[in-house]
């Protein structure tokens, strides 16, 4: 049975699992971009192009984890875009970051984490 997901994060750095942690199968590196709030904590993120980039089972592991998870975080994916969000937390975002970030899969293409270092220059917002 799949456990909740876990978010670790500080002023420097951003870690989520699906799951308990395992060992990936597979890392990918991409933009993403984080949405913040006006404590700079990350709210939310958002990656485009990632079904293309890590395949069709991508999502398997992150919704039985979301499932069983309490709390705001939710996810969309918008399969005509490819674009996939992943909320974290319930308010207004302030300002936006592009950062690259890591995908982690799982030997069947699953995403078990999502991991990215935040820079300190915002792109909008303010």
């Amino acid at each position: 049975m799949s456990e909740p997901l876990s978010v670790h994060s500080s002023a420097h750095n951003i870690e989520i699992h699906f799951g308990e942690p395992q060992q990936s199968t597979r890392e990918f590196t991409t933009a993403f971009i984080l949405d913040l709030d006006r404590e700079n904590s990350v709210m939310g993120i958002e990656i485009l192009n990632l079904q293309t980039l890590v395949g069709p089972n991508f999502l398997s592991q992150l919704q039985r984890s979301i499932a069983r998870t309490d709390g705001p975080v939710r996810y969309s994916f918008d399969e005509e875009e490819d674009a996939f969000y992943l909320s974290l937390h319930d308010g207004n975002s302030t300002k936006q970051l592009a950062v690259d970030g890591t995908i982690s899969i799982n030997r069947i293409g699953a995403i078990v984490g999502l991991s990215a270092f935040l820079m300190n220059q915002a792109i909008s917002g303010g």
